[in-house]
């Protein structure tokens, strides 16, 4: 059974001073955070829906072995419009997805494991 991530990090951040994937967590970013937790709690397949800031973004998740897809009207679509792009992406190749925002890292290998 293979199990597949969509972490969306499209967004622009606005009401922050900072890129919200990658403020720090403890001594990772969020994003590392969020992918971390994924990877420990044996996901398949992660992708990560990029749009603002995408360049860093790939650039500092290059050695993750992840896939990037690319929210071209991230400046005027929704995070559903994100989400969408990775779901359709996983379709027919997971029996089970999971979803989250990029700038939320507190879940646990083991809430993912029971999902």
């Amino acid at each position: 059974m293979k199990t597949g991530a969509v972490v969306v990090a499209a967004g622009m951040s606005s009401r922050m001073n900072d890129f919200k994937p990658m403020m720090k967590n403890g001594s990772i970013t969020i994003i590392n955070r969020v992918i971390t937790t994924l990877k420990q709690a044996g996901v398949d397949i992660v992708v990560v829906i990029t749009g603002f800031q995408s360049k860093m973004l790939e650039k500092h998740l290059s050695k993750e072995n992840i896939i990037f897809l690319y929210n071209e009207n991230y400046e005027t679509t929704e995070m559903l419009d994100s989400a969408k792009i990775g779901l359709q992406y996983l379709m027919n190749k997971c029996d089970k997805i999971l979803f989250t925002p990029a700038d939320i890292p507190l879940f646990s290998v083991h809430t993912v494991k029971n999902f």
